[in-house]
């Protein structure tokens, strides 16, 4: 038997490097999208401050800031097509681990922070849909507002993504605190621009994503836990 090794999809680890013509082609593609262009000084926010390799502090080539699904997966087919590395990140606050830093000083991050919806929280089964850019202050507040009569299980840092701590295996302070054990399934955009939900959320006209893991057919979820095989755009837990 031939096992052929998964190639980096994504860019991580890639000996690809995008190129200052690519990188211009690609954002040149994203029509409305908005992003931060080369020599941007925002995008100094993006380097590691705490980083001791110096091409971890760099700032990235450039950073997209998708508002939608569909946008996600307008810039993953421009990416894929003018040969650009992508990064993807939820908040970007991940401090002492990297923060928003992408791997490479060559590399574009695709910036999911203004994808910040709580979507559904169901009080009777304790769930929610939620997409990378809810942090876990953000789903407090949604709790909080709404009157729902449930508590979140929160890191140290609450400005953290719910979806971002998740994928990475973060952990929270109460007895569901082992936050990847308890997904029941994910949308997530591949490399392509196809769009991949698992679970009953590839149930077409199915009302229970966040109610059931099992799903119909092959498990796949786990092929995003920290990975670099799709960007995840929505994340249903129990």
């Amino acid at each position: 038997m031939v096992i052929a090794p998964i190639s980096p999809l994504l860019g991580h680890g890639s000996p690809r490097v995008a190129s200052e013509s690519g990188t211009a082609a690609f954002l040149a593609a994203l029509g409305e999208i908005q992003y931060f262009p080369p020599g941007d000084e925002r995008l100094a926010a993006y380097a590691d401050p705490y980083s001791f390799d110096e091409a971890h502090a760099a700032p990235p080539e450039a950073v997209v800031l998708p508002t939608s699904v569909e946008q996600v997966q307008a810039v993953l087919q421009a990416a894929s097509v003018a040969g650009v590395t992508i990064w993807p990140l939820s908040t970007g606050r991940n401090l002492g681990y990297g923060g928003g830093a992408a791997l490479g000083r060559s590399t574009v991050v695709i910036d999911l922070h203004l994808m910040n919806r709580v979507l559904e929280v169901d009080v009777s089964a304790g769930t929610a849909l939620v997409e990378p850019g809810v942090t876990f202050l953000d789903l407090y507040d949604h709790l909080q507002q709404n009157n729902i009569p449930l508590w979140t299980s929160v890191p140290d840092i609450g400005w953290g993504s719910v979806v971002g701590n998740a994928l990475e295996r973060g952990f929270g302070y109460t007895a569901y605190g082992e936050h990847a054990a308890f997904r029941c399934g994910v949308e997530a955009v591949l490399a392509d621009g196809t769009l991949l939900r698992t679970g009953m959320g590839a149930v077409s006209g199915g009302a229970s994503f966040s109610q059931y893991g099992g799903g119909s057919g092959t498990a796949l979820d786990g092929l995003f836990q920290q990975s670099n095989l799709g960007v995840v755009t929505k994340w249903a837990s129990g």
